[in-house]
């Protein structure tokens, strides 16, 4: 471990992901990058997942585990993570979801050379079996402020990393839904951009056909989220911003589902 390196702190929630989540726990402790920590939030998982996490955990002394009595959502035990987060940067990933083992390594060393506050990724997918998939989100190659994420939602939680001595810790809305899109525009909102970086950090584990068909039926939602209190758009503006929400959305999945 390099102490010169400064600490990643990687929040990743967990419910129910027994299946999935050895996998994502080796994808973190096995970066090339080491100097991190792994912050585990169980929000009351009924499976096997709580034992697996355990007995990582007494193999790895950099992993964390915060157990919670009931079941809160993802934007909870993510809030709970990022109050005992010790890093200078603060990470995310799903616990079905993969990193790349070199993410941290490539991403890490370009924010501390050039002090940027905020990055994000490409990504690639998998497909229920956990086959890597051909298909590649890839960003934009332009820097994304607030107006540009309102008008396509690249920012991944899968990929993105902000450096928490610039932006502060940012804890998530207690919404159902869009938590961590909320996070990521209120971010910007104080002007800070976030830089695209172009290369696969990670892998996105993808729904099922149904399920993003479903997606995209929360049109209204969309809507009604970007005029409440969390964003903060006039009506006006959350129409016009929706409708660029929409127009994104259907060509990404309709090339998904191809």
């Amino acid at each position: 471990m390099n102490l010169k390196s400064p600490m990643v702190s990687v929040i990743m929630p967990n419910f129910n992901s027994g299946k999935f989540i050895s996998e994502s726990i080796l994808s973190v402790i096995n970066q090339t990058f080491s100097r991190l920590e792994l912050i585990i939030i169980d929000d009351n998982s009924t499976d096997n997942s709580l034992q697996i996490i355990k007995k990582m955990k007494n193999n790895d002394k950099r992993i964390k585990l915060i157990k919670l009595n009931s079941n809160k959502g993802p934007g909870f035990a993510r809030n709970e993570g990022l109050k005992v987060a010790l890093g200078k940067y603060i990470t995310f990933l799903d616990s079905d979801d993969l990193w790349k083992i070199d993410k941290l390594e490539i991403q890490i060393p370009i924010m501390e050379r050039l002090s940027i506050p905020v990055t994000h990724t490409d990504y690639g997918y998998l497909n229920a079996k956990g086959e890597i998939l051909s298909k590649i989100f890839k960003t934009s190659n332009y820097e994304i402020g607030f107006k540009d994420l309102l008008r396509r939602t690249e920012i991944s939680c899968l990929t993105i990393v902000y450096n928490k001595e610039l932006v502060g810790v940012n804890f998530f809305p207690e919404i159902k839904r869009k938590q961590d899109y909320v996070v990521w525009l209120n971010i910007l909102k104080k002007g800070y951009k976030s830089v695209p970086l172009h290369f696969v950090s990670g892998y996105y584990r993808q729904q099922s056909t149904k399920k993003i068909i479903k997606r995209l039926s929360y049109i209204n939602s969309h809507f009604i989220l970007l005029k409440s209190d969390h964003v903060g758009l006039s009506v006006f503006q959350s129409l016009y911003y929706t409708i660029h929400y929409l127009l994104n959305g259907v060509s990404r999945y309709i090339k998904l589902i191809k």
